[in-house]
């Protein structure tokens, strides 16, 4: 399974209410599966706007998607490694 499977895929004009709270649960419980913590503080929080029923979401993921497959690629290449 690929990583950003593991996280909500965010439907910014789908009928279910978005929540920062789960949606920080999810990327939580997707870092534990990966035996990952988080080591840098997320300073922004996911807010989300509605504005003539159109929801966005403010935060964007992709930065954090991207600091997660640095920390999995970086945990995956040092464990490969040890095992040579």
């Amino acid at each position: 399974m690929s990583f950003q499977k593991l996280f909500l895929k965010i439907e910014v004009f789908g009928k279910e209410e978005l929540s920062a709270v789960p949606l920080w649960e999810r990327i939580n419980i997707a870092m534990k599966n990966y035996g990952l913590t988080c080591k840098f503080h997320i300073i922004e929080t996911a807010r989300i706007i509605f504005f003539k029923k159109i929801r966005y979401l403010q935060y964007k993921l992709d930065t954090l998607l991207f600091y997660l497959r640095i920390i999995y690629d970086h945990r995956y290449r040092s464990e490969k490694i040890k095992s040579i």
